[in-house]
Parts: structure tokens; sequence; C-alpha cells
């Protein structure tokens, strides 16, 4: 705010004008005309600088929920004037928690000059958090004028969940049924039928598995892995969606850690599954098959970076819209908002729904209509979901 001083000012200068009726001495003219002077030229100053005003903003590579992150706002002046004050607010936020706020920078850069504007913040919660900032304010040495800046300067850093592993039993074992005839693209099996992949021969390959013709072709020992059959993919739908007024950040973060547990352990027991969730920026239902570890934590990623939209429509509906001829023989609904008939609606495929929730209040393995629910607290997600059945 600008008009304090502009106050100040206009008080200072009626002072210096009363005294020239009050004191009969060249004093009290000359202190007006500096004033005025000052006070003029302070201003043009301040309406000229900062056309040139260009910003970058630093933040570290890795990020850990509750550490401080040291962080960095760079600016650039390539006027040929120089910007006695620049004020840039800083837009913190992150979307999956909700949680957001701003910093107000202040620099001054010397004419074609540059600044480095170190700062911190943190976060308790896991997530993405997004740093942006879109103007800045050019005010002159006196603060009378102020003049708006553009900038565009973003950056963004991950504060990925833990990972770690949920003591879930027989993970997966309801996802496949040996007597389809679909076969799992990311997962091998024993199943001669259909062939996985082939490779060349590494020690310890069965004898059998060698392919004669092709390696008779190649001048190389090769192996033919065989197909996994399964009904269809265990699925993960994680809800972006939110029904139940604020957004609690610690339901957000809590539903973010058992989603990665969950996929940790999968993948620990060589469990192939495939993530789903909707991006409520652009209404794109998200699916992502996950069979390794660089897969699980792209998949984590793209989570972390999600919104969860208050009032959004649930995921359910464009999830199932989405599966066109897919069927999904097991479906983990991972949310943090109400249950009502959406979850009905994943059982109607034709498999398993198992529901978990993020609640104040936990509880263990209750049969609801057409599906199985667990509820878990953030405070102690662990214990609450150990021996789950999946």
């Amino acid at each position: 705010r600008v008009w304090p001083t502009r106050v100040t000012l206009g008080v200072w200068l009626a002072f210096c004008s009363c005294m020239l009726v009050a004191v009969a001495s060249w004093t009290a003219p000359a202190l007006l005309a500096s004033s005025i002077t000052v006070a003029v030229g302070s201003g043009v100053l301040g309406m000229l600088s900062g056309a040139r005003l260009k910003a970058s903003i630093e933040l570290p590579d890795r990020a850990a929920k509750g550490d401080e992150l040291a962080c960095a706002l760079s600016l650039s002046n390539g006027s040929s004037l120089p910007v006695m004050r620049a004020q840039v607010p800083v837009d913190v936020k992150n979307p999956l928690t909700g949680e957001s706020f701003n910093l107000a920078i202040e620099a001054a850069l010397p004419p074609r000059g540059k600044a480095r504007v170190p700062f911190a913040i943190q976060s308790p919660h896991c997530g993405s958090i997004v740093t942006a900032c879109n103007g800045a304010w050019a005010l002159d040495l006196l603060g009378v004028v102020r003049r708006r800046r553009e900038l565009n300067a973003s950056a963004q850093v991950a504060v990925p969940p833990a990972a770690l592993p949920l003591g879930t039993e027989r993970s997966g074992a309801r996802a496949y049924d040996i007597e389809s005839f679909t076969y799992s693209p990311s997962r091998p099996g024993d199943d001669p039928g259909e062939t996985f992949a082939v490779r060349e021969y590494v020690a310890g390959d069965s004898v059998r598995r060698i392919h004669w013709k092709l390696s008779g072709k190649v001048g190389s020992t090769m192996v033919r892995e065989s197909g996994f059959p399964i009904f269809s993919t265990l699925a993960i739908l994680v809800e972006t969606a939110w029904d139940e007024g604020t957004l609690n950040p610690s339901w957000a973060d809590a539903q973010m850690e058992v989603a990665a547990a969950l996929m940790s352990s999968l993948l620990e027991e060589s469990v192939a599954f495939e993530v789903v969730f909707v991006n409520q920026s652009s209404g794109v239902v998200v699916k992502r098959n996950v069979s390794s570890r660089p897969a699980l934590w792209e998949a984590i990623g793209m989570l972390l970076a999600a919104p969860r939209v208050e009032g959004a429509p649930e995921s359910v509906r464009p999830a199932l819209e989405s599966r066109e001829d897919e069927i999904w023989a097991h479906v983990v609904y991972l949310t943090a908002g109400a249950m009502g008939a959406e979850a009905t609606m994943l059982s109607q495929g034709g498999g398993s729904v198992t529901v978990l929730r993020c609640s104040d209040e936990p509880s263990t393995l209750a049969m609801m209509d057409g599906y199985c629910e667990v509820r878990f607290a953030p405070g102690s997600w662990q214990s609450d979901l150990a021996g789950v059945e999946l």
C-alpha cells in the first residue's frame, strides 16, 4: 500500500508550506523546493523502473515432509534505470491438500543488475509444492508511486510419501484368473500357450525355453518367456474429488500415503496393477500400468500433482465409462470422502471391490452393499490396514 506514504508526504509538504509564512528565512523555501524535487524525481524514477524485470524461482530437487526447503527468487533488471524497490508476491500451493499461502519478497536492483533473495518454505504433508509469481510492483525510493510489472516464473517440487510396505495378505490373488484367455501385458508367467517376451539367454534359464529357430537366425541363444493368464488387472482407483466440506489436509496426506504403501507392497509381491484417477483440472481419466519401480514413482508423481477439487463429481462413473471392454477382477477404491451409491456401481462390473476410506474413526472390515469397506485414520493407517486381504 502506498497511501500511508502519500499521506505522510502530503503532511510534510503542507508543513513546509506553513513554514513559508511562519518563518522569515530562506530555509523554509529551500526545504520546500528540495522536498518537491526529491518527491517528483523519485516518482518519475518509480514510474519508469522495472519495465524490463525478469524473475526465476529456484527450488531444491528433492523434498521431504516437514523439512525446511531452501529456495530463492532470482531477479534481473534489463534496464539502464535502477529498481529502487521491487515487491514480488509469490504464491505457494499444494494441490493435493489444498493448502496455500503467499510470500511478499522485496529487493533492489542496480542498472542492468541482478538480485537473489533466499526464502524458506516447508510442507507438513506430502504433495507437490507449486510456487509462482505472476507480477511485481516497482516502487520509487519514497514509496509514493507503484507500477505493476508483468512476470512469469514458476517452479515446483514433489514431496513424496514414504511408500512404506503395507502388510496386506494374499495381495492380488483375486486379481488373476488362470482359466482366462486374457494375458497380462506386464507380468511373465508359466503358460506356454502365450509368449510374453523373447530375450537373450542368461545363466539359470531353463533349456526348455530356448527358441531354437530364432536362435539360429540371429546367431545368439534366445529364450521365450511365457505369458501370465489373467481375467483382468487389479485396479487401484484413487478418488480426487471431495464432497465433505473443506478439504482436510491430513486426510488427503493419509490417502496418498496409503496409495503409495499399497502400490509398493503389490510391486514387492510381483503383482502388476493399474492406477486409475481423474485429473480434475482437465477431466481426463488417467490410467497407468505399474510393474516396476520407475513406473511406480511415475504414477505417484502424477497423483501428487493432481489437484483435489471440492464439490467435483466422484471419479467412479468416469472411470467405469473409460474401461471400454476391460473388466477389473478386483478394484481397490481409495478415498478420503463420504461413500455413496457411486461405490456400489463398481461391483456391478462383476469384480470384487474393496473400499479403503480415510476417517477419524477407523474400523475393521465391514460388508456393505456390494463391496467391503475398511476405514483408516491419518495417524494410525499402518496398523488400521495391517493384514487387509486384497
